[in-house]
């Protein structure tokens, strides 16, 4: 039997993420020195945990050359 152990989602800015969340009630932890994390975990006393994570700067000119932006980009739907 296959279980999820963690759901991965991609934000813009994880500060921003992470004082959403403590609004919201949750306890987040971050994934390392808050200063340079890059992200963050929501756990739960049973089932998976949410990470937040944001791609670092360096990523996206590392990105370019093997046209990763499109995959990452949300597109409009309007």
């Amino acid at each position: 039997m296959l279980r999820c152990s963690h759901i991965l989602c991609k934000v813009d800015n994880i500060r921003d993420c992470v004082a959403q969340l403590e609004q919201a009630g949750f306890s987040v932890q971050w994934g390392g020195d808050p200063a340079r994390a890059h992200n963050a975990l929501v756990w739960f006393e049973e089932g998976p945990f949410l990470e937040f994570f944001e791609l670092p700067r360096w990523f996206r000119w590392l990105s370019y050359p093997f046209g990763w932006p499109l995959r990452f980009q949300r597109r409009s739907t309007s």
